[in-house]
C-alpha cells in the first residue's frame, strides 16, 4: 500500500477537532452553567481532588511535599499514586494555581477532560504513522475516545492521564520504525512514557508492558511488520537499539519515584501481592465482554469498553470482507489476524481465576499479583479497537464506492445473520435484566432511575439499517451525488456518539455542578494550626484543613498503623464513653490535637498505661516542650527536662524518617509498632525529625529539611 502523503496543515486542524471533541462531548462537564453543568462523582472529588490540591499549594510555593501528615496519622506523599507528584503538566497547574488564586473542583474537571482529548490526539497521530488517511483515522479516533471505556474513568483523572499517553508511544515506536525520524521518535517514547510512569495510576502503567512490548516485537518481525506497514524495512538493530535507550531512559528517570511506590505497596493493606483473593474480587466474564461489545448494562463498568453499535457493525461488516477476500489488500486479513488474537489475549487474561493463564501470571510475574479488578486491563484494547475501526472504516468506504465483491448476495446473506445474532443476545440480556451490579448500583441512580436500556438496540437497527442503505444504494448515490456517502457515514458516526453519549456524557455525575470555589490552603499556616487543633477519625484520605485525619479507606495505608488501630481503636464511627475509647482519642489527638508525649518508658500493655506514664513522667520531669518549625516534612521542636525519657510523636515511622538530637543523627524507636519516638537525656535539646525518602532531592527542594 502506497503512503499517503501527510499534510501537516491538515494534520493540524483535524488533530486539534479530535482534542476538542471530548470538551464537546463531555460538556455538562466544562460548562459551569447551570443546569447544564454536572460534577463527576465517586472518587473524583473526596480522593483525587483533594490530593491535588494539596500538591498545588506546596508547588506553587516552590516545595515539593514528601510526607502527608493529614491523613493515617501520617502517610508518604510522594510515593503514594494517588498525588501524581512528579507529573510534569503539574508544573503548569501549580503557575494557573499561583496567578488564579487556587484550584476548584472545576478546574480540575477541565484537567481531566483534556487528559481524553491528548489520547485523541494521540491516537490520531499514531493512525497517521500507520498511513491511515486523515479520514479513516479521524473517525476511529472520535469514536474510540468517547467510548464507555474512557468515560467511565473521569471519576479517576490519574487514570485518564496514565491512558492519555499509551498511543503517543505507539506512535513514536511506529516513526522509529519508519526509520524517516528516528531521533523525534526517540524523543516521543522518551517524553510519552516519561508521562505515563508518572500519571499516577499504577494499573495501566503495569498494563501498558501487555500493549507496547508486543507492539514493538511486532513491529521488528518482517512478517507481523509487513501488517501494520506494508512495504517497509527496518534496521532492527537500530530500532531496538531507538526504542529501547527512549523506553529505558524514562524508566531509569523514574525509577525513584516507581521503587518508592513498589515499596510502599509492599507496606500497605491488601497491596503486597500475597491475597489471591483480593485480586480476584472483582470478576470480569465471557458475560461481560459480550455486554461490552453489544450490551453495556450487562458488563462490569470497570472493564466495558463499548464503542458504538455503530462502530461495532462496521467492525463486523469489514471482518466479512477480509473472510472473503474479493477486493481487500492481502495485509487485512494477518491484521486481522493479530489484533483478534491480541483482542482474544487480553481477554482471557482479564478473566482473573477463571483464567489459567491469569493463574500462571500471578505466579510467575513481578507485581502482577498486587493489582484488582482486572477489567480495567481493557484499556489498553482502546488503540488495537482504533486501528481496526480505522481499517473497517476504509474498507466501508471501498465497498459502498467500488461494491468488489462478486457473491454479494452471500455477503449481506451473512452480515444480516451476524446483526440478527447481535440483536438476539441484546434482545436476551434485556429481557432477562443481566445487568452488572454497577449498573443498578451506580449509574440508574445517578440519572433518578429513568434510563431505557433499549436505546442499545435500537442505535443498533437503525445503525444495520444504515449501512444496508449505504452498502446497497451507495454506489449509485456516488454517481449522483460524490459526497453523499460520506455524508451517510458522517451520519453513522454522529449515530454512534448519540449511541455512546447515552450512557458515557452522564455517567459518574452527580446532579449538582461543580464548585468553582478555588481552594488555596497555605500549607505553611495550615500544617502549624494542626498542632493544636483536634484530628478527626473519619473514612477518608487527606484532610484540607487543619483538622487532620487518623482515619483509613479500605485496601489502603499501612498495615502496622491499621492493625494498630484493630488492637487499640473502636470501630469506624463508634465512639462510646468507655475509658479504653477516651484513652484512644486522646492519644492520637481527637480532643484536642495533642501528638507530642514524654515518657520513662515505651513499653505499655495499653493506651491507658502510656498516657498516664505521660502525664506522671512529665511532671515528675518538668518536661517543657516547644515546636520552632513543622513542614510536614520537617519537625524541629526544643524540649526541656529533668530526667530521662521518650519522647513520642503519634504520626507514623518510615524507614526515611531521619532524628538528630541536638544536631547529631539518633535512632528512632517504633511506639505501638507504628509511631515515632527519640529517646532525649536530662537537660535542653533540639529535636529535628525530617522525611528524606530522596535525600539528594530533598536537599535540593526542602533546604536540605533544616
Amino acid at each position: 500500500m502506497a503512503r499517503v502523503p501527510p499534510s501537516a496543515g491538515k494534520d493540524f486542524c483535524l488533530g486539534l477537532i479530535a482534542f476538542l471533541v471530548p470538551f464537546g462531548f463531555l460538556y455538562r462537564y466544562v460548562i459551569p452553567v447551570p443546569p447544564i453543568a454536572r460534577a463527576i462523582g465517586n472518587d473524583f472529588l473526596g480522593l483525587y481532588y483533594g490530593y491535588k490540591v494539596y500538591l498545588l499549594d506546596a508547588l506553587s510555593r516552590g516545595q515539593l511535599p514528601f510526607w502527608s501528615p493529614s491523613e493515617a496519622a501520617g502517610f508518604p506523599f510522594y510515593s503514594n499514586p494517588f498525588t501524581q507528584t512528579f507529573y510534569p503538566p503539574n508544573v503548569l497547574l501549580a503557575i494557573a494555581y499561583k496567578l488564579g488564586g487556587g484550584y476548584s473542583p472545576y478546574d480540575h474537571q477541565v484537567f481531566t477532560v483534556m487528559g481524553i482529548g491528548i489520547f485523541a490526539v494521540g491516537i490520531y497521530a499514531w493512525l497517521r504513522a500507520l498511513d491511515i488517511a486523515a479520514r479513516h483515522a479521524l473517525v476511529a479516533t472520535l469514536v474510540i475516545s468517547t467510548s464507555l471505556k474512557i468515560t467511565e474513568i473521569v471519576r479517576f483523572p490519574n487514570a485518564v492521564h496514565t491512558a492519555a499517553w499509551l498511543p503517543f508511544i505507539l506512535w513514536g515506536c511506529t516513526r522509529i520504525a519508519r526509520g524517516d525520524s528516528r531521533l523525534r521518535g526517540w524523543g516521543i517514547v522518551f517524553l510519552s512514557t516519561t508521562m505515563m510512569l508518572t500519571g499516577g495510576y499504577l494499573y495501566y502503567v503495569y498494563y501498558a508492558g501487555f500493549l507496547i512490548v508486543p507492539y514493538a516485537l511486532l513491529l521488528m518481525c518482517p512478517g507481523t511488520r509487513a501488517a501494520f506497514l506494508p512495504g517497509s524495512t527496518i534496521r532492527i538493530g537500530a530500532y531496538l537499539l531507538t526504542v529501547g535507550s527512549a523506553l529505558l531512559s524514562a524508566l531509569v528517570l523514574c525509577a525513584p519515584y516507581l521503587l518508592g511506590v513498589l515499596r510502599l505497596l509492599s507496606q500497605t493493606v491488601d497491596r503486597g501481592g500475597a491475597s489471591f483473593a483480593y485480586s480476584t474480587e472483582h470478576e470480569f466474564t465471557v458475560t461481560d465482554t459480550v455486554g461490552s461489545l453489544l450490551f453495556p448494562p450487562a458488563s462490569q463498568m470497570e472493564g466495558w469498553y463499548y464503542f458504538g453499535m455503530a462502530g461495532l457493525l462496521v467492525v463486523a461488516a469489514y471482518s466479512l470482507l477480509v473472510f472473503l477476500r474479493e477486493g481487500e489488500p492481502s495485509g487485512d486479513k494477518r491484521l486481522l489476524g493479530i489484533l483478534t488474537a491480541w483482542y482474544l489475549l487480553i481477554s482471557y487474561i482479564s478473566y482473573g481465576k477463571h483464567s489459567w493463564l491469569f493463574t500462571l501470571l500471578w505466579d510467575a510475574l513481578p507485581g502482577f499479583s498486587s493489582l484488582r479488578v482486572w477489567g480495567r486491563m481493557n484499556i489498553i484494547l482502546l488503540p488495537l479497537l482504533a486501528l481496526l475501526l480505522a481499517k473497517a472504516h476504509a474498507g466501508l468506504e471501498r465497498l459502498v464506492l467500488e461494491r468488489p465483491i462478486r457473491r454479494w448476495s452471500l455477503f449481506l446473506t451473512l452480515f444480516a445473520g451476524l446483526y440478527a445474532a447481535i440483536v438476539a443476545a441484546q434482545w436476551y440480556l434485556y429481557l432477562t435484566k443481566t445487568y452488572d451490579p454497577y449498573w443498578t448500583r451506580y449509574f440508574l441512580p445517578s440519572v433518578g432511575g429513568r434510563f431505557d436500556e433499549r436505546v442499545f438496540i435500537y442505535a443498533g437497527g437503525a445503525a444495520f439499517l444504515l449501512l444496508l442503505r449505504l452498502m446497497v444504494w451507495g454506489r449509485t448515490a456516488a454517481r449522483r451525488s460524490p459526497r453523499l456517502p460520506h455524508l451517510l457515514l458522517g451520519v453513522l458516526v454522529g449515530l454512534n456518539l448519540y449511541d455512546t453519549g447515552s450512557v458515557g456524557a452522564r455517567q459518574w455525575s452527580l446532579p449538582q455542578p461543580p464548585s468553582l470555589r478555588r481552594w488555596e490552603l497555605r500549607l505553611d499556616r495550615m500544617n502549624l494550626q494542626a498542632l493544636s487543633t483536634a484530628r478527626r477519625f473519619e473514612y477518608q484520605t487527606i484532610s484540607l484543613s487543619p483538622r487532620f485525619s487518623v482515619g483509613y479507606v479500605d485496601n489502603w495505608y499501612f498495615q502496622r498503623y491499621i492493625g494498630f488501630l484493630e488492637e487499640h481503636g473502636p470501630p469506624l464511627g463508634t465512639f462510646d464513653g468507655d475509658a479504653q475509647t477516651q484513652a484512644f482519642k486522646e492519644f492520637l489527638g481527637l480532643t484536642d490535637g495533642q501528638r507530642l508525649y514524654f515518657t520513662a518508658s515505651l513499653d505499655h500493655p495499653s493506651l491507658e498505661a502510656f498516657l498516664l506514664d505521660a502525664r506522671t513522667h512529665a511532671r515528675q520531669s518538668q518536661f517543657r516542650v516547644s515546636v520552632e518549625r513543622y513542614t510536614g516534612d520537617a519537625l524541629r521542636i526544643r524540649v526541656g527536662t529533668t530526667a530521662q525519657g521518650y519522647l513520642s510523636v503519634i504520626d507514623n515511622w518510615d524507614q526515611d524518617w531521619t532524628a538528630r538530637l541536638d544536631g547529631h543523627p539518633v535512632g528512632i524507636d517504633k511506639p505501638f509498632g507504628t509511631f515515632k519516638a527519640i529517646r532525649v537525656e536530662p537537660g535542653t535539646h533540639v529535636v529535628e525529625l525530617m522525611y528524606r525518602p530522596l535525600r539528594w532531592l530533598a536537599g535540593v527542594v526542602t533546604g536540605g529539611g533544616e
